[in-house]
């Protein structure tokens, strides 16, 4: 999957390395989804085993992220 896919968004530095391990070819391609958040890009601590409190800034963190992605994701379309 990873190679035919055009992005892919990780939630952490661990994950985008361990994709590049997995998948050099990918390199370029891979991304963190706080990259356009802050300098440097902002982490997503994932919230496994953690109260209520931590799922709840995850998905404050997730909201925000993908929302700074559309605008860079979405192309207009001219017509033929």
């Amino acid at each position: 999957m990873a190679c035919e896919a055009d992005l892919i968004l990780v939630m952490d530095s661990k994950q985008k390395e361990w994709c590049t391990q997995v998948v050099p070819s990918a390199r370029g391609r891979i991304f963190l989804l706080g990259h356009w958040l802050s300098v440097p890009p902002c982490e997503i601590a994932d919230p496994f085993r953690q109260d209520r409190e931590a799922f709840q800034r995850a998905f404050e963190d997730i909201q925000r992220s993908v929302s700074a992605w559309v605008p860079h994701l979405i192309t207009e379309q001219r017509p033929a």
